[in-house]
């Protein structure tokens, strides 16, 4: 999830997503003139509709994210589907973190397998290693051969590069 906070975070073209409403491909900021108060607003196009949104509302919306080269079906105002696909979306997500949090209790409840601890074999072979090892790579290795001489459960280590908080699901 990429927020746009600024009408500078979108170019005209772009496909965003409306909370409320669906995917989206931003047109760009009208002026409008309502009982002598003039407004922005940006423009949306749907597949059925443009919208214009108060650019004060720019919160409700974010950038889309596909695989590159796709282009997205725009959503249609005025149906339930975009209200669908959302509740999909977190039926999907519950799942998925019910499955995760069943794994986990599984591997807790199993006993792993506890290795030796380093021998002089062991210590020859790291000492052989041509490189430096930088900060980050020793606090790896010792947090890992922690594990390995700890016979609780199996030892699982994912290192995460996402940082995408999940944002109004």
């Amino acid at each position: 999830v990429v927020p746009i906070n600024s009408k500078e975070d979108i170019e005209v073209g772009e496909y965003v997503v409306h909370y409320d409403y669906g995917i989206a491909r931003y047109k760009g900021i009208k002026e409008v003139n309502l009982n002598n108060i003039c407004n922005d607003y940006l423009v949306l196009e749907f597949a059925n509709m443009d919208l214009l949104l108060p650019v004060e509302k720019i919160s409700m919306l974010d950038k889309y994210q596909a695989s590159e080269g796709m282009v997205p079906k725009l959503s249609r105002i005025g149906t339930k589907d975009w209200e669908k696909k959302k509740a999909s979306v977190r039926e999907r997500i519950a799942s998925l973190a019910c499955s995760l949090i069943k794994t986990q209790a599984i591997r807790e409840s199993s006993k792993g397998f506890k290795y030796n601890i380093d021998d002089s074999l062991q210590e020859q072979f790291e000492n052989d290693f041509e490189y430096d090892v930088t900060a980050d790579q020793l606090k790896t290795i010792n947090d890992i051969k922690h594990d390995w001489f700890v016979e609780t459960w199996g030892m699982v280590r994912l290192k995460s590069r996402c940082e995408l908080p999940l944002k109004r699901l």
